[in-house]
């Protein structure tokens, strides 16, 4: 049986290569490409390794869970993501763009668990030094 990794990996090609418009700068497009994909293989596989560099220094993470919402800040989410070590989700994941504005982009991402899903929206800035992920709001359905 094929592992979660080589089932996400491979849909993460197939809808990275269909799920941005025509419009987008390649270099734009595989900016984000790569962030998502850190941020992704960090929550999803536990691979720790880079995933502040992506984060902007103001970041907010907002998750809801039931009728309560939890804000995190950058240094909460990595010592979370880093707490969890290596452990792998059970979930497919796959992603598209919802906006692309001058300096800010938004993505969807989609974490399907065997009956629910997890959506997170993540708002790129365009920092002086890159693509970093501003805001993070995630909520399960």
């Amino acid at each position: 049986m094929k592992t979660l990794s080589t089932i996400a990996a491979a849909l993460f090609m197939v809808l990275s290569f269909s799920a941005f418009a025509a419009d987008i700068p390649t270099t734009t497009k595989s900016s984000i490409d790569n962030r998502v994909n850190k941020y992704v293989r960090a929550i999803s596989l536990g691979d720790s390794e880079g995933v502040e560099e992506i984060l902007d220094n103001s970041l907010t993470y907002r998750f809801v869970r039931g009728t309560e919402i939890k804000t995190y800040g950058k240094a909460d989410l990595v010592k979370a993501i880093r707490a969890a070590g290596k452990a792998e989700q059970n979930c497919s994941t796959a992603y598209q763009m919802l906006e692309n504005e001058e300096g800010q982009m938004v993505v969807l991402l989609n974490q399907k668990y065997e009956g629910f899903s997890k959506f997170t929206r993540l708002t790129f800035t365009d920092a002086k030094d890159g693509l970093k992920i501003s805001k993070i709001a995630s909520w399960f359905e």
